[in-house]
């Protein structure tokens, strides 16, 4: 008899910590995606992957314009997934330069645009980007140096989390792209 109930014991402990660990990767853990970066006279292009090695988006800082310089951002992702939240961090190498948002051509939900505590970055945050995370999010920067300068060094820290069905995921990624001035 005492062993019939260790038994059943047993079973049930048992299908309950499957249990748990299907929950927990289903719904609950948030995968780390890989970053790598290229760069070229004009461009700085974060690619975040998966666990599988699978390209699930792509973040890219553009050079639009020469006098002032313009910068584009954009985040593309995979189809039938959604950022939920965005952080952008643009910190120039010449202390004496300062970085601005072009007005987005549409209505933002939660946006926040600040200095970095250390007055040299401008940070660009979005805490819930709702329907707006569904397609590639785009944003453009005027960057103005106040002092004579050739060559100018961006520094682009981006975050995001991203959700694609039940699986989670969270990207970190750093660059740096180097504008020629003259």
């Amino acid at each position: 008899m005492k062993s019939k109930r260790y038994y059943i014991l047993t079973i049930v402990v048992f299908t309950a910590l499957i249990g748990a660990f299907v929950i927990y990767n289903l719904f609950l853990k948030v995968e780390c995606l890989k970053c790598t970066v290229e760069r070229n006279n004009s461009s700085l292009v974060m690619v975040f992957y998966d666990y599988n090695d699978k390209a699930v988006a792509r973040a890219m800082l553009v050079k639009l314009a020469e006098n002032p310089p313009k910068l584009g951002f954009t985040l593309s992702h995979e189809d039938n997934s959604k950022i939920k939240r965005l952080m952008i961090k643009l910190t120039p190498d010449i202390t004496s330069t300062e970085i601005y948002l072009k007005t987005p051509e549409q209505i933002w939900n939660s946006i926040k645009l600040h200095r970095s505590k250390d007055g040299f970055s401008s940070v660009l945050e979005i805490s819930d980007l709702s329907t707006q995370g569904e397609g590639t999010i785009r944003f453009d920067f005027v960057v103005l140096p106040l002092e004579k300068t050739d060559v100018l060094s961006v520094y682009l820290d981006v975050e995001f989390d991203m959700e694609k069905g039940l699986q989670k995921y969270s990207g970190v990624g750093q660059g740096v792209l180097r504008l020629s001035l003259s």
